[in-house]
């Protein structure tokens, strides 16, 4: 199968996904319970939706097919990214259309999915204008259009204010990241960064060092790290995955895929894993400081 036609395979599946986003706006403008914090949530990720629909609608194949074969996974597995959620928005449709239904619990679980995917992936876009301008017809003029909002440094801003409480001691080599990511464009050479931001933020944060990792999966970690005594929510299953992704991606020793620990990155690989890894931190302590206890 040719590469603009892996890409144009997935258009039906956002569109779909954006269907379900407006029909959910409709239902909550008919119901009085939270909906309009509820629709600001879900305007927002429909917006960043009809602009990754624009740019991913609006590929250059010959340009597409100029892309190394890594260059092309990240912008491949950015789109799928975007799917990831259709499952917490169809759930949160089903439970709209019934006005009896609590829908209360949706609000953290749409907040963080929101940041952890589709925020992720309107960064990820910016990204990919810059690096490679010509990859989308007319990308400049749909950014202009859209003037999405990179979600980047919101996600460091509200990292930085919860390690300021929660652990202060991880604090310094997180600012000593970010200062070098505002003075410098990301390099290859920044892979040591991540390593030392996957110890800072997994093995000295979020794992429980004092368990053993046999008996108890990084996931289970993931998820107690969470929602510490609150019983699980299901709903929040597409965050939590996404996580032990992101967990699995940075600890990759695969020399036939990008790998930080073995140094095996590029720019562009660097850019999108650094992205990746600040949302989806952000949007663990988001939905953790609505659910631990």
């Amino acid at each position: 199968m040719k590469r603009i036609e892996i890409i144009n395979s997935k258009l039906p599946k956002l569109d779909e996904e954006k269907e379900l986003l407006e029909k959910s706006i409709k239902i909550n403008q008919g119901t009085v319970i939270i909906t309009g914090e509820h629709n600001e949530i879900v305007k927002r990720s429909l917006e960043q939706i009809f602009f990754i629909r624009d740019m991913y609608g609006n590929i250059d194949e010959s340009e597409l097919d100029k892309l190394t074969d890594s260059e092309f996974d990240e912008l491949n597995k950015n789109i799928d990214l975007t799917l990831c959620p259709k499952q917490t928005y169809n759930d949160y449709f089903n439970a709209s259309q019934n006005r009896y239904n609590n829908i209360n619990g949706f609000t953290p679980i749409l907040t963080s999915t929101g940041i952890a995917t589709i925020g992720t992936v309107t960064s990820q876009c910016i990204n990919f204008q810059k690096q490679s301008p010509n990859l989308f017809i007319n990308g400049a003029k749909i950014l202009e259009a859209y003037n999405p909002k990179n979600e980047l440094f919101d996600n460091i801003a509200y990292i930085r204010q919860e390690l300021k409480i929660l652990n202060p001691d991880i604090l310094d080599g997180f600012e000593y990241l970010v200062l070098k990511l505002n003075l410098f464009s990301a390099t290859k050479e920044q892979y040591q960064d991540i390593i030392g931001a996957r110890s800072s933020f997994f093995l000295n944060f979020i794992f429980n060092k004092r368990e053993s990792t046999k008996s108890n999966r990084r996931q289970d970690q993931i998820v107690k790290f969470v929602f510490g005594n609150t019983a699980y929510d299901n709903k929040a299953d597409t965050t939590i995955n996404l996580a032990v992704k992101l967990w699995h991606d940075l600890s990759s020793q695969d020399p036939k895929k990008p790998s930080v620990k073995i140094g095996n990155v590029s720019k562009s690989y660097v850019d999108s894993i650094l992205t990746r890894m600040f949302a989806i931190i952000a949007s663990l302590l988001k939905l953790r400081s609505s659910y631990y206890s």
